[in-house]
């Protein structure tokens, strides 16, 4: 084989590997904004993430800004597939309203194929905050495309 084929042969295999390379630097992410205030327990649809791949490792950050008032108490669930990713609970037992700024930041693997938050309590007067800016609730999810290895090397 001639010095000219070879090099030409070496530089398409540098190509073909940094291809690869350029597919894993690729981050696909989508940020969602709560429209408005949530008042009633249940699902939270303006949250909802759908069509996540069984098996990829994924990354939800945001915040869960709650409200409460007249020492009632609001509970803030993200759930992935029934299993429960994080959980936040606000309750103000002084009358005013106060607010309670809750920091997401998960790491999981996915199991199944959607993230939704739930309420599980909720009322006009303690509810999950909304008003269409990133100053109330949003919710932001990453696909991550490089390599996670779980470990128990840590004790």
């Amino acid at each position: 084989m001639s010095n000219e084929l070879y090099l030409r042969k070496e530089i398409e295999q540098q190509d073909a590997k940094d291809a690869e390379q350029d597919v894993r630097d690729v981050r696909k992410t989508q940020i969602k904004i709560l429209a408005s205030n949530i008042t009633s327990a249940g699902n939270v649809p303006g949250l909802t993430f759908n069509n996540l791949v069984t098996g990829k490792w994924y990354r939800l950050y945001g915040q869960m800004r709650m409200f409460s008032e007249s020492n009632n108490g609001v509970i803030t669930n993200i759930n992935e597939n029934s299993n429960n990713l994080a959980s936040y609970f606000h309750r103000n037992n002084d009358g005013n309203s106060q607010p309670s700024v809750q920091g997401v930041h998960v790491l999981f693997k996915a199991t199944g194929t959607d993230v939704e938050v739930n309420l599980g309590a909720a009322t006009a007067s303690a509810y999950l905050a909304g008003n269409n800016t990133r100053s109330q609730s949003w919710l932001g999810i990453e696909e991550l495309n490089y390599e996670i290895v779980e470990t128990t090397d840590w004790t």
